[in-house]
Order: structure tokens, then sequence, then C-alpha cells
């Protein structure tokens, strides 16, 4: 209230009238600049302007809630090819498959979190909650960074395994444990600087009202870098199998159709662009609650997408392994129903007295000649 007073006389509106004041920027303005320097975060949540004016508030919660759902569609069938495929064309159980496997339970576990967000308050104005709502808002944002961190790692682990199991070169295998280091140095890296970006740790839930001692690194730096980090990653995992493909005795036709596969990472690169671009504007953000949204929403993208990327060879074998199969079976289908059309007599045959006691090819001659 004594905010809003202050900031009466300096607004260009006669008096007390609340149309002109609420679509005034001036009064506006200055009633948050005071807000902000002379009230506590609590009292500040209060937006006693926003309230009166009739402002709408920001409920953005309905296509997220089905895009979650939606998005979980992809990993879960293609987890499920790789599965069949497991099961059609027997191989040994690989470091790749229990990686992916680590990867696709960290998104599982992503989408019952968001679920439980949007019931809290994501996707809605933070000065709408009330204050025990948004420590548990803070609290699962912290768990949501340990699985995407984790599943994002493991996703890209199982695909530099996959190159491992297929590309015999020496040189290129030393490359690709290179790399396979670098990304469990960003996964083990990022995981402590999660740990350690507060202390105490509950000032990350705890310290947004200002009241709670101890301090924070800043959060938006700690998830650009590891943004970046794996921006690069995802172009340098891209070009390494590209490398090797002038090494394999393949025709042309079939060399593209390996070069579509692997670029199917290009999704990935795409998926981890766009999420970049959300979390700059994020990071400038007041409203942390109904900024948040996409961030989430892109978050999971990039997981399910990354499972995605990682089971396409599976699917492609399963592919190519059942279209063998029902070429055969058709194949062999039509050779034994020639074979029994030979066999079976025609109905002109069986009517011919003279015909019972000659042989097939005497009988077709005969047939040939009759008169029809």
């Amino acid at each position: 209230v004594t905010c809003i007073v202050d900031a009466l006389p300096q607004s260009p509106c006669a008096g007390l009238n609340q149309t002109c004041l609420c679509a005034d920027p001036i009064f506006n303005d200055n009633v948050g600049a005071c807000v902000k320097n002379g009230c506590t975060v609590k009292e500040g949540l209060t937006n006693m302007t926003w309230a009166n004016c009739g402002f709408p508030l920001t409920d953005n919660t309905a296509i997220p809630r089905f895009l979650t759902g939606t998005l979980f569609i992809l990993p879960f069938i293609f987890m499920c090819i790789r599965l069949l495929n497991k099961l059609v064309n027997p191989s040994p159980w690989g470091a790749d498959d229990v990686c992916i496997f680590i990867g696709f339970a960290c998104a599982t576990a992503l989408v019952p979190i968001v679920y439980r967000l949007l019931s809290i308050g994501l996707g809605r104005d933070i000065w709408t909650l009330q204050p025990y709502k948004i420590t548990e808002f803070l609290k699962i944002l912290f768990s949501t960074q340990i699985f995407y961190i984790t599943g994002l790692s493991t996703i890209k682990a199982s695909i530099l395994f996959f190159y491992l199991r297929i590309f015999p070169s020496l040189r290129f295998r030393r490359v690709l444990w290179a790399t396979q280091g670098f990304n469990a140095l960003l996964l083990f890296l990022y995981l402590i600087l999660t740990f350690t970006q507060c202390r105490p740790l509950n000032k990350y839930w705890l310290g947004w009202d200002g009241e709670q001692a101890g301090v924070c690194m800043d959060f938006n730096k700690l998830v650009l870098t590891h943004v970046g980090f794996n921006i690069l990653l995802d172009i340098w995992m891209l070009a390494l199998p590209l490398t090797q493909l002038y090494k394999l005795n393949l025709g042309f036709k079939k060399k593209i159709g390996v070069i579509m596969m692997f670029s199917v990472g290009l999704f990935l690169t795409a998926v981890s662009a766009l999420r970049i671009q959300v979390l700059v504007h994020f990071a400038t953000a007041n409203n942390i609650t109904s900024e948040a949204l996409w961030v989430y929403v892109w978050s999971l993208a990039e997981l399910d997408v990354g499972v995605f990327v990682a089971c396409m060879p599976s699917a492609s074998q399963l592919w190519r392994c059942t279209s063998s199969k029902i070429r055969t079976l058709s194949r062999r289908s039509d050779e034994r129903s020639g074979s029994t059309t030979k066999m079976i007599p025609s109905p002109k045959r069986a009517s011919a007295p003279k015909a019972r006691h000659l042989s097939l090819e005497s009988t077709s001659s005969i047939t040939n000649r009759s008169p029809v």
C-alpha cells in the first residue's frame, strides 16, 4: 500500500482513477521498483495492483500437460522395439543396452515429476502460489537436474558404446574412448556442481524468500555451460561415424542409408539448440514458475529424442530381419502354391475317360488338343 501511495504523485492520472492507473506504465514501474527494493519477497508476491486491475493471470498448463505424455510415447515404443529385436536377433547384453535403460529410466521418472509440478504451480504466476508450494516447486526442480544430467549423459554413452561395438579401427576406437571419457567427466562434474551449488544445500529451495542464510552459485551459468558443452558433444558425435563410412564395403545407396540413419542425431542437436534459447529467456525471468514451463517441456523432449536416436539401429535391424523373413515366407508360399497347382488335375482331365490311365504330361497334351 505504501508503494502505491508513494507512486501516485508521479503518475499523470487524476486522483485515484483506477482505470487510468492500471494503464499507466510509469505508475506500474514505480510500484514494481518500490516493492522490489522496499518489501520482502513474500510481501512482494501479494501483488495488489495486478489483482485490483483485473489483469489476466497466466495459466499455460494445458498444452504442456498434453505434450508431456505424448512425447513419452516415442521413446517407449522404440525401447519396446529394442527389446523385441533382442528376442528376434539374440545378441549379448552390452554396455550400450545398460546405459540406454538408465537413460530411459531417467526420462520416465521426469514424466510424473512434471505432472506433479503442473499441479503445484508450474506454468502459473508465482505470486498466485502459497509460499510452501514455491518451496516444494524448488525442491522438485533440484531433483529434476539430477535426472536430466544423468539421463542425457547415459544416452550419449549408449550411442558411443554402440559405435565401439560396430567400428573395428583401433585408432577410431581410441577417439571413441576419449569421447566417452569426456562425456563421463561432464556427468560427474555437473552432478558434483549440482550438489554443491548452494551452501547449505537446502538454501536452494528455502532461499527464495531472502531469509535463509547461506550462499549459492549462479544457477543460470551452471545450466547454460552444461547445455553448451552438450551441444558441442552432439555435433562431435554426429561427425564421428561419418568419418568411417568410406571404409565400409557398401554400395552407394547403402552408404546413403547409413548416413541417413546416423543423421537422425541431428534431431537431438536441434532440440538442444531450441532448449538453450528457452534457458536464455528463463535466466532473466522473475516469474520462474511460469517461465520454467517450456524449460521442462524441452528438457523432456531432449531425453525422449535421445532415447529414440539411440534405439534407431535396433529398429533398423529388426525391420531388415522382419522384411527378409516376410519375403522368404512369401516366396515359399508361392512355391508351394505352384507345386500344388501342378499336382491337382483340372476338371477337364478328370472328365476325360481315356485320360485316367495316362501320365500328367500325356493328359496335358490331350487336353490341349480337345475342342473347347
